[in-house]
């Protein structure tokens, strides 16, 4: 499209272009490094020692942070698209084309914003609740703690036992829609 707007130089599109190969090769690395982040923190101790709670704390710790980062990343990368999408298409004169290209931005947008939350929690959940049950049973084996003291630990710890307790994760994991959210307000 800005191309055959007629509006920019060639060594303007060539920049434009560098910028959009490396954006997008940030794009396809990110969202990979995210997962083996994640998936590493299920790995048992390098030096063969018995994991223990600290572990785990760390771990879960460790995890709900390779959350935060991923999420900010992908909402940066959500906005950039939608940005970049649309950015074009307002320089088109026909206002029937210029809406249609609008709404096929939109749509890319609402595409990846859904696939990115999907990404977030299918790499999340199953990782928070491996962690959370491999502390879980480790509190159980001293039989003086009660069930409400060992749920009431983990909470405090950050471990996953409801979602009212995970409500910062959850809003983490949802966030690469966020902007899709707004764009439609």
């Amino acid at each position: 499209m800005l191309e055959a707007s007629s509006r920019f130089n060639a060594a303007f599109l060539s920049h434009v272009r560098s910028i959009m190969t490396l954006i997008n090769g940030l794009a396809i690395v990110v969202p990979v490094i995210a997962v083996l982040a994640a998936c590493s923190t299920l790995a048992e101790p390098a030096d063969r020692r018995q994991a223990d709670l600290n572990y785990y704390t760390d771990r879960m710790r460790q995890l709900r942070e390779v959350l935060y980062a991923g999420s900010a990343i992908l909402v940066t990368g959500i906005r950039h698209m939608g940005n970049w999408r649309r950015w074009p298409a307002a320089l088109i004169g026909n206002d029937a084309i210029r809406d249609t290209a609008q709404g096929l931005a939109l749509s890319v947008t609402v595409f990846w914003g859904a696939t990115f939350t999907l990404v977030l929690v299918s790499t999340y959940a199953p990782a928070a609740i491996y962690l959370t049950g491999r502390a879980r049973e480790q509190l159980e084996t001293n039989d003086s703690k009660e069930l409400r003291k060992i749920d009431q630990w983990l909470i405090e710890q950050g471990f996953f036992v409801g979602l009212s307790d995970e409500l910062p994760q959850i809003a983490a994991i949802f966030a690469p829609y966020w902007p899709v959210l707004w764009e439609r307000c």
